[in-house]
């Protein structure tokens, strides 16, 4: 495993141990990140770059588990269970806040890719087939182990561009970055928001 990737990992385990040492009841983590779409614009209504996704779930077939190795019993179970990483109490409360705020938000699954390169055009319509709806390089791998830890997780993405091949244009850094600036007070406030009413 990556020694940066081991870093944040080890991190979300740090705030799962201070919350349990706080006698807190359960520790949360908000998420925030951007994503490629692999949906297809076919009408004007349809999803388009700068909107944010409510990540309901992710697809993570082809790398090593973060939980791989030795099991940290204080965490968790060898085998924990996937089926509610993103926790549907923090779902709803990111819709309620984005339509008091007038933020359109989509809701999706996240497909994860290792990168750190952009997906080929057939690995896009991979996704697309199994269920993504938007792909990306990160998030899969943090919430396994904020999940490991009985951790809370409310997972959004921004939409910053539309994945390979979906448009006849190469994808560029410029381009997210870009569309991370322009949703940032939209992205941002949303986040500042929930995180308020958690």
């Amino acid at each position: 495993m990556d020694d940066k990737v081991k870093e944040l990992l080890d991190r979300i385990r740090d705030t799962a141990s201070a919350a349990a040492d706080t006698a807190a009841d359960t520790a949360r983590v908000a998420g925030r990140k951007a994503g490629q779409m692999v949906r297809r614009r076919l009408r004007p209504h349809d999803w388009q770059a700068g909107d944010l996704m409510l990540i309901t779930d992710h697809i993570k077939l082809f790398s090593q588990s973060p939980l791989r190795g030795e099991n940290l019993p204080e965490f968790g179970v060898r085998f924990p269970d996937a089926s509610k990483l993103y926790t549907p109490r923090l779902q709803e409360l990111a819709r309620q806040t984005a339509q008091e705020q007038g933020i359109p938000l989509r809701e999706g699954v996240y497909f994860y890719c290792y990168g750190p390169q952009y997906e080929t055009p057939a690995e896009v319509r991979a996704a697309r087939i199994l269920g993504g709806d938007a792909v990306g390089m990160s998030t899969a791998p943090e919430v396994i182990v904020a999940g490991h830890c009985g951790m809370e997780v409310l997972g959004l993405t921004l939409l910053s561009n539309m994945a390979a091949g979906i448009l006849d244009q190469p994808l560029s850094e410029r381009e997210v970055l870009d569309a991370a600036e322009a949703a940032r007070e939209k992205f941002s406030g949303l986040i500042r928001a929930c995180l308020r009413r958690m």
